[in-house]
């Protein structure tokens, strides 16, 4: 009985698998057994797996093309190791890849499964160079527990490298880690099932070599894929559900704004937290508290603890409406706190709102010191959505008291970011405010003014005319310079 068994899911990779089957077989690690799924490529794939001779070896091809999922199905019916690794057909391990996992987990048994960081190389096995890519540092993450790994994916999505894993077999049944139906985030939402019972580890080591290639980059970006993403994060959302009510404090930063006098109702708290998520989370979240009010137990309870009830939730279906008719732009803003480790995406608030006909707005923060927990906000910023932008805010204020407020015109590079007729104009999907004037310890903030998205000639225009400022300003400039040399030689002479 092999102690490993490793599972190759294969597809359309004939420029790659050959490596990827031979970095596999060339293991220091040797007591294992390849099984490689080809999933009915259409070239010379399964040619190229069947002319490998080793006795580690079972090469299947499906009789059809069933989707890489379909392989953890032959998986679990074929697997005779205690330990599954798993192995994609474009991407390289290193030799001692499998050993030091093995002996990882040799070691620690209260980790279920173990993962590496990633070398990131490109199609022709060169480093991958791009830092603007999503793939340039996602798999370089620091260790924690399951609850924090938890928090991670809910408010930042997957980081984990899933040809890297190494896993205790058992953990597939035990965590439900089997799934349908996904194509785009069918790892993430293994993850989470992993980590809402068992504790996981990340080697520092980079022992695989992830390839990114045309397929992988052009693939996500693609409006089929992106499609499938809205529609399966919400599967993915329904998993949160699942946190138990010791663990939900250390997941969900918002967890205190939903404690009153030492009780929660977890449920409902999940539900208002999804509001402030993307359109997928949303719907669920609604539909949620929909189911909420018609169950009359239910209904009774989020009322006695939170004064909830049907106006409440015409309010919030209202503003965090999914299905918003194209003509209005629902706007996520965000709070972010620096409590002295600078600004993340963990430290923060969400509260969507919607504009009045004149663009008109007014957004509310309320329970921040139940974000806070005691600690003392060193910095304050307002993001007020991912937007490029024209606004000007008339107020900010905390406790009814004004604060003051700044564009932080050092995040952008020039001719991103402008003023014209008293309103700030943001060329890029960023725009920042930073808050001042404020106490250490504040209990809610209000934001009020007026916004509107610029459309792509708009854009253009003002880089345009900006460019042409800009411009002409270093011309006088120079020309200011030329004069004063003159009026200095002059002097001189």
């Amino acid at each position: 009985m092999p102690k490993v068994s490793i599972l190759m899911t294969s597809y359309n990779h004939e420029k790659f698998i050959g490596e990827s089957i031979e970095s596999v077989l060339e293991q220091t690690f040797t007591d294992f057994e390849l099984i490689i799924v080809d999933d009915r490529s259409t070239d010379s794939s399964f040619k190229i797996i069947k002319s490998f001779k080793d006795e580690r070896i079972i090469a299947i091809q499906n009789k059809r093309n069933m989707g890489p999922e379909y392989a953890f199905e032959i998986m679990r019916k074929m697997a005779k190791g205690k330990l599954v690794a798993i192995a994609d057909s474009d991407n390289v391990w290193e030799k001692d890849k499998l050993q030091k996992e093995v002996d990882f987990l040799e070691k620690h048994p209260k980790y279920t499964a173990v993962f590496t960081r990633a070398n990131i190389i490109d199609e022709y096995g060169n480093p991958y160079t791009d830092e603007s890519s999503a793939y340039h540092d996602v798999f370089n993450v620091e260790n924690r527990s399951r609850q924090e790994w938890l928090k991670r994916f809910f408010y930042r999505k997957n980081c984990l490298c899933h040809p890297s894993l190494l896993i205790r077999r058992e953990a597939y049944e035990e965590c439900g880690m089997i799934v349908d139906g996904l194509w785009q985030v069918p790892d993430f939402y293994k993850w989470i099932k992993l980590c809402l019972k068992k504790e996981i580890y990340v080697l520092e080591d980079k022992l695989i070599n992830f390839r990114v290639h045309r397929n992988n980059i052009s693939g996500e970006h693609s409006v089929e894929n992106i499609l499938r993403s809205n529609n399966e994060f919400y599967h993915i959302y329904e998993l949160f559900y699942e946190v138990n009510e010791k663990d939900f404090p250390l997941v969900f930063n918002e967890a205190d704004q939903y404690t009153v006098n030492g009780k929660i109702n977890i449920k409902f708290a999940l539900s208002k937290i999804l509001l402030g998520h993307d359109p997928a989370a949303q719907a669920l979240g609604l539909k949620t508290l929909f189911e909420m009010l018609n169950n009359e137990k239910e209904r009774k309870q989020i009322f006695e603890l939170y004064g909830y009830d049907d106006v409440s939730y015409k309010r919030d279906e209202t503003i965090y409406s999914p299905f918003a008719p194209a003509n209005v732009t629902i706007y996520k803003a965000k709070l972010y706190f620096d409590f002295g480790d600078g600004f993340n995406e963990e430290d923060t608030m969400a509260s969507n709102f919607v504009t009045d006909t004149e663009g008109e707005f007014h957004v509310e923060f309320n329970n921040i010191d139940k974000i806070c927990k005691g600690k003392k906000i060193i910095n304050l910023r307002f993001d007020p959505c991912e937007y490029c932008v024209k606004m000007k805010l008339s107020n900010i204020s905390a406790c009814g008291k004004n604060l003051g407020f700044r564009v932080a015109q050092e995040n952008y590079p020039l001719g991103k970011y402008t003023k014209s007729s008293g309103y700030d104009i943001f060329l890029i999907n960023d725009p920042v405010y930073l808050v001042s004037n404020f106490k250490q310890t504040i209990k809610s903030l209000s934001v009020s003014g007026e916004i509107k998205v610029l459309e792509t000639n708009e854009i253009l225009d003002i880089k345009r005319r900006t460019a042409f400022k800009n411009k002409i300003k270093r011309i006088k400039l120079k020309i200011d310079s030329e004069k004063a040399k003159t009026k200095r030689a002059l002097k001189k002479w």
